[in-house]
């Protein structure tokens, strides 16, 4: 076989990518698998031309800079060492995928942001929207960072071309492997912690379903186990689509109790004398506290790069993203304002637990129970992703041992509920360390190290003060977590 022939073989199966030495592993060397064909780069500053392997059929050169692209995309490949290639294309549609990530958003926080207000006063709602707005930004930077392999010079994506396939392949872009270990590491801790609460929530709100004891909560839990850990069985998420659509309406139709209950309650000249003389604009020795039960209300990033991944049409990521922030925070900004008029500084963390006993009362019990059974599987699928490509569980020969794999995280999370003595103050400590780092300063950090000098100085500072301000309310909000672990309260 000629030479040129052995390259052409080389490239189909490889693809040829001028950053390989960038963005790859160090364990592979494309360049040394395959020499580049066609004439070396002319280097012009922090530029390049390039003639790319698509001028070969007629193609015309690109020019590239921080951004280089891939050539021969149309082919999937995959790197012998990496595990982050991804299918030509998803199977959800857009309704399915607006459906899984309201699904994910609308969760455990939810229920805990009338208890937020209790904490921090007026002042939380504030949180909440800065948190909305800096988290949808993040979200958008996060995917785009994603697309970066597949960016031509005009901001448009190359045709077949596959972006990167998880969150932990945009860290790895970014730092290197150091850098996929750090927010892996993160990563899988958010999301099993995350599931954690999920059990809590079930041994919680079936409890008083049953009107048993809180030793049967333990029970409760495991048998709650048996039918949420086999939805991470599931390896394509349009699977979980009609979960999502579950968990979406169980969402809706707690707000709906809420505000039946608060209506026919009298509304507002119903409202609990304590909310209306104790609220406060600011209660600030309470309010580091909110900023981890609140970063709970949209911490999706860790599931955003497989949302993206799965649909089918990628270009309306942006809109999927803009619509499910104007749901999730309307609807948690209602029941966060109706749940603390109701029940004042008395609201429990989980506000379901404060409706009168009657019909009311048990139908928001039973939709809490459904939610977190809509969410587990969408919610570990990060999880269960990287397990099965770090021990080569991806094939269809293999999907025993993974179900084995994927079933032994989802009890791992079991076990981690039933140690936890405080599910609010849990909650805000797993938001403030993990959440705000996954959702706002990993995102701004990658996007300034992969963009870098592309990037204009006003866009480069907003990214600063994102990194600035996620960092002050992730210390700022674990000191308080841990502060009130320690003392108990």
């Amino acid at each position: 076989m000629s030479c040129g022939a052995v390259r052409y073989q080389c490239l189909l199966s490889l693809g040829l990518n001028s950053s390989s030495t960038k963005r790859r592993t160090k364990k592979v060397d494309r360049a040394a698998l395959c020499p580049p064909i066609g004439p070396k780069p002319i280097h012009l500053g922090k530029r390049d031309v390039r003639v790319r392997a698509s001028s070969l059929t007629g193609g015309r050169p690109s020019v590239g800079g921080d951004r280089k692209v891939a050539s021969f995309r149309s082919v999937s490949c995959k790197v012998a060492g990496s595990n982050d290639s991804v299918p030509a294309g998803g199977d959800a549609t857009f309704e399915q995928s607006l459906f899984n990530s309201v699904n994910i958003l609308l969760g455990v926080g939810l229920l805990s942001v009338p208890y937020a207000i209790a904490e921090g006063g007026w002042a939380a709602l504030l949180v909440l929207l800065i948190l909305g707005l800096t988290t949808n930004y993040t979200g958008k930077i996060l995917i785009k960072c994603q697309e970066n392999q597949c960016l031509l010079p005009d901001d448009s994506l190359e045709p077949g071309c596959q972006p990167l396939g998880s969150y932990e392949a945009v860290g790895e872009a970014a730092f290197g492997p150091l850098g996929r270990k750090i927010i892996t590491f993160v990563l899988y801790t958010e999301l099993i912690g995350t599931c954690g609460l999920f059990f809590i929530l079930e041994g919680d709100h079936i409890s008083v379903l049953l009107n048993s004891g809180p030793e049967s909560k333990v029970m409760i839990m495991i048998a709650s186990a048996l039918v949420m850990v086999p939805t991470t069985w599931f390896r394509d998420l349009s699977g979980l689509s009609k979960l999502g659509f579950l968990g979406a309406c169980a969402s809706f139709g707690m707000l709906g109790v809420i505000l039946y209950t608060f209506v026919s309650g009298g509304g507002l000249a119903g409202a609990s004398p304590e909310a209306i003389s104790s609220a406060s604009l600011v209660h600030a020795g309470g309010l580091p506290l909110t900023f981890g039960l609140l970063a709970f209300v949209f911490a999706g990033h860790a599931v955003f790069p497989n949302i993206y991944i799965s649909m089918e049409d990628r270009s309306r990521y942006p809109e999927l993203l803009q619509r499910t922030y104007v749901i999730v925070g309307a609807t948690c900004a209602a029941v966060g304002v109706l749940g603390y008029l109701m029940y004042g500084d008395s609201v429990a963390d989980e506000v379901t637990l404060n409706l009168p006993a009657g019909a009311l009362s048990t139908i928001a019990l039973l939709l809490t129970v459904i939610n977190p059974l809509a969410k587990f599987g969408l919610t570990m699928a990060p999880v269960v992703r990287g397990f099965d490509q770090q021990f080569g569980l991806e094939g269809e020969d293999k999907a025993m041992q993974s179900i084995v794999g994927r079933t032994g995280l989802g009890l791992f999370a079991l076990v981690l509920a039933t140690s936890v003595p405080d599910f609010a103050l849990f909650m805000a400590l797993l938001g403030s360390f993990l959440t705000l780092t996954v959702s706002i300063i990993f995102p701004s950090l990658c996007y300034l190290k992969i963009f870098g000098s592309g990037l204009s100085q006003q866009e480069k500072w907003l990214n600063y003060f994102t990194v600035g301000l996620g960092c002050f309310c992730a210390v700022s909000g674990t000191t308080a977590a841990i502060t009130g672990l320690q003392s108990g309260t």
